[in-house]
């Protein structure tokens, strides 16, 4: 386990750059056909750890979304073939509520991390 958090520790401080990103325009010398308009130093903010958490939940969902996806045809298709046995019925049913409860969890993953992310 310890070497499962080092792992994920260091992922983690490999990915998160430690300083902003600083982009200068260089003013127009003897060439008047650039006309720069806008700020002439640009800014970037860090990378902060919210971000990475949006991005990790952003993945996570869209592969939640498309194993939920898979069950709910899969648990379709038994449906259709199950031919009034109760087994099988019953195998589809929990199938298809399983991947409406999924879809669920995965409705509020976005909302909470959204509403963290917004208050921080």
């Amino acid at each position: 386990m310890k070497k499962i958090a080092a792992i994920f520790c260091l992922l983690c401080t490999s990915i998160l750059p430690t300083s902003a990103v600083v982009v200068e325009v260089p003013p127009a010398r003897g060439n008047q056909d650039i006309a720069v308009t806008g700020p002439t130093r640009v800014q970037a903010d860090e990378f902060t750890l919210f971000e990475f958490i949006q991005l990790i939940n952003d993945y996570l969902r869209f592969t939640m979304g498309a194993i939920a996806l898979g069950v709910f045809i899969y648990g379709g298709i038994k449906l259709i073939t199950a031919q009034w046995d109760p087994e099988k019925l019953s195998s589809s049913h929990r199938l298809l509520l399983g991947a409406a409860v999924g879809i669920v969890i995965i409705i509020f993953s976005y909302a909470v991390v959204r509403l963290i992310i917004n208050l921080m």
